[in-house]
């Protein structure tokens, strides 16, 4: 997979072992990860594996942990603490 570093793509992928980033707008750097990508059947298959092996890692609490990591970077919001159960 190919894509930039804006929100949380970094957060979902390691660059070079199951993602290539590049930077926003940088046509010529994606590009050229494409080409890599395209030329090198063996960066592929281990870039797949890698992936396959680190998706098992995300959980839907792990996604809720990295959700509120990309939050609170964001500004979005100050803190973030649970909510309190409705009776």
């Amino acid at each position: 997979m190919v894509s930039t570093r804006v929100g949380g793509v970094p957060d979902y992928g390691t660059d070079g072992e199951t993602i290539l980033l590049a930077e926003p707008r940088d046509l010529d750097e994606m590009a050229r990860q494409v080409s890599q990508l395209i030329g090198d059947p063996d960066l592929r298959e281990t870039m797949s594996r890698e992936a396959e092996k680190a998706s098992k890692e995300f959980t839907w609490d792990s996604s809720v942990e990295i959700l509120e990591r990309i939050l609170l970077r964001s500004n979005q919001v100050e803190s973030i603490e649970p909510a309190e159960p409705s009776s």
